[in-house]
């Protein structure tokens, strides 16, 4: 089985994550009759593990241009897996033009089919380049011989826009990495921490203007005063400008010497976990995602959550966490007072949202994901 992988336009984020673990649970899976090739952007080809099984394909610079990238999927890359004999193409990527069959694309950025979530951009580049992304990803998934969603919320959205797809439809969500599992710690009542051992909470996610830490900022800024609880603030991640600037105004208002919030924007991804284990609650307050790995990471660290009430955040977290509307402050903080205020409902809720981060595995979606590839092979779709 010849099996070609176009993760051209893959280069981090939860993309590269689910890529990267991807392949390396493979390693468990393939025999000496399957053989895999990949293209990648060259910035981040020596991630990806030599295995023998795998060749790679790096690409140079110019694969970051988007126009590069639409005419060497339409014109070289079906020349290139034809003369290799590949079988098949899998595209996690999303979007592929090129008349190569069979293929399976995966579906993993919400964002361009949310309309009131692109708004937030206003008139600028970043929304014409969603929309783009719109556009090309919903021709993508109407001509694909095969698409995978990660979460039945992303299904069943995304066709609502495309209209009911004619391919293969396969549902095999993200996995989480074994080092963010930690058994759930004792849960300590509010009143045995200080201003020495602040009670310490967790925001992980880009600072983007569908991610609120804003709204997280003025949440734990108003419950400090109202309660009088030495709350810390962590917001670990890279920044976007527009959602920066947000985060910078309300940094200025409710601590602008930086003493209870800490910004982290450079920690590598092998060390998040580290992050996510000094933490005593976690938060997430997206408004917009497809099954977000973030949360699954924060389930399987242990700690009680605090969550955004946005699909798919609930067919995720289940009845296991506090919810809230992301957009206000209020309703941050009251979730946060309910979970804080309650040391036995923290308990309680971490241990079961444990629990259910155990059934999200990256061997289970490898086994899933190359299990449906090798049945396209051997149906019709030739």
């Amino acid at each position: 089985m010849l099996i070609g992988i176009d993760a051209s336009n893959i280069n981090s984020g939860g993309g590269l994550t689910h890529l990267l673990e991807l392949l390396k649970s493979f390693d468990d899976l393939v025999n000496d009759d399957v053989h895999i090739y990949i293209w990648i952007d060259r910035s981040v080809s020596n991630e990806i593990g030599s295995y023998g099984w795998l060749t790679k394909f790096p690409l140079g610079k110019s694969n970051s241009n988007i126009l590069f990238r639409f005419f060497w999927q339409l014109f070289f890359l079906p020349l290139k897996l034809k003369s290799l004999g590949c079988e098949i193409l899998f595209v996690p990527g999303s979007i592929f033009l090129g008349c190569f069959h069979p293929n399976i694309v995966m579906s993993q950025n919400m964002l361009p089919f949310e309309w009131l979530e692109l708004r937030r951009y206003g008139f600028t580049i970043t929304l014409f380049r969603l929309i783009l992304l719109r556009i090309l990803q919903t021709l993508t998934f109407k001509k694909a011989d095969g698409v995978i969603f990660l979460s039945h919320f992303a299904r069943t959205k995304i066709q609502k826009i495309t209209g009911t797809l004619s391919g293969a439809i396969k549902l095999i969500p993200h996995g989480v990495c074994n080092r963010f599992i930690s058994v759930p710690k004792k849960q300590l009542p509010i009143n045995a921490y200080s201003l020495d051992r602040p009670y310490k909470i967790i925001y992980v996610s880009i600072v983007d203007v569908y991610k609120h830490q804003w709204n997280v900022v003025e949440a734990v800024g108003s419950l400090r005063l109202k309660t009088g609880w030495p709350l810390s603030l962590s917001l670990v991640g890279p920044h976007a400008p527009q959602g920066k600037l947000k985060l910078d105004n309300a940094i200025k208002k409710w601590d602008p010497q930086c003493i209870w919030i800490t910004l982290d924007d450079d920690v590598p991804h092998k060390q998040v976990h580290e992050k996510y284990f000094e933490a005593d609650l976690g938060l997430f307050a997206s408004s917009c995602e497809n099954l977000p790995i973030i949360l699954l990471e924060l389930m399987a660290s242990g700690l009680p959550i605090g969550c955004s009430n946005r699909g798919p955040m609930p067919e995720i977290l289940r009845d296991y966490g506090v919810y809230f509307n992301p957009e206000y402050s209020q309703d941050i903080a009251m979730a946060l007072e309910l979970l804080i205020s309650n040391t036995s409902l923290r308990e309680d809720l971490s241990k079961k949202s444990f629990e259910e981060s155990l059934n999200y595995t990256w061997s289970g979606c490898a086994k899933d994901t190359y299990n449906f590839l090798s049945s396209m092979i051997h149906s019709n779709y030739k």
